[in-house]
């Protein structure tokens, strides 16, 4: 069971961290994606998004990380609303995380699915 109770804890806190950062994303918190990144992400990748559209949730993740390894891939599908017409619609992201401590911060994103 402590395997089973690492998985949960695992999930709960890298669940957390991708809606923080996917809420700021969304929202324009320009200064919370900022903090929500490690120090040599390219910040040129994280300029929130200009409010045409409103992060709803995250519906699916599966993540990936090779023992001895830092980086956590994770293959994200994520909901969406237009703020113009209302429709939803699902977005997917490959979003590279880093565990420093307890918290978990973005190194990397690409809307591009391989």
């Amino acid at each position: 069971t402590e395997a089973l109770d690492y998985i949960i804890h695992f999930f709960f806190f890298l669940s957390g961290s991708i809606e923080n950062f996917l809420s700021a994303y969304y929202s324009q918190e320009q200064s919370m994606i900022n903090y929500l990144l490690t120090a040599d992400a390219d910040r040129s990748k994280f300029v929130a998004i200009g409010g045409r559209y409103e992060f709803k949730k995250v519906e699916s993740v599966k993540a990936y990380q090779r023992p001895e390894a830092a980086d956590i891939l994770c293959s994200l599908t994520v909901r969406i609303a237009d703020t113009v017409n209302q429709e939803e619609i699902s977005q997917e992201y490959m979003i590279t995380l880093v565990q420093e401590s307890d918290k978990y911060y973005v190194k990397d994103i690409d809307t591009k699915i391989y």
